[in-house]
């Protein structure tokens, strides 16, 4: 039986990013949309307790193929007008 193996992993992995957005209508659909954009997937989305103010706080889940991958979600995200901040959140 002849077995070849893959160079590189095509297992996705989860990565947390934390991203910080202009509160107002259809902010969501728009990280949403550049997440799609990024040809990523949110595989969970949490938002904090707090009082809604000028900026939201938004936590996802995106399932990606590497780092470069979800280096390219991170600019990607980075460019929609609503986002003021992102940046990966590392396991404790």
């Amino acid at each position: 039986m002849q077995v070849e193996w893959a160079e590189q992993p095509t297992r996705p992995f989860e990565a947390a990013v934390l991203v910080l957005v202009s509160n107002g209508k259809g902010v969501l659909a728009q990280v949403a949309q550049a997440v799609s954009a990024a040809e990523a997937d949110i595989t969970h989305i949490a938002m904090g307790d707090e009082a809604v103010g000028e900026t939201v706080e938004i936590r996802l889940l995106v399932s990606v193929r590497d780092r470069l991958h979800l280096a390219d979600v991170l600019r990607t995200l980075k460019r929609s007008p609503s986002v003021l901040r992102t940046q990966r959140v590392r396991a404790k």
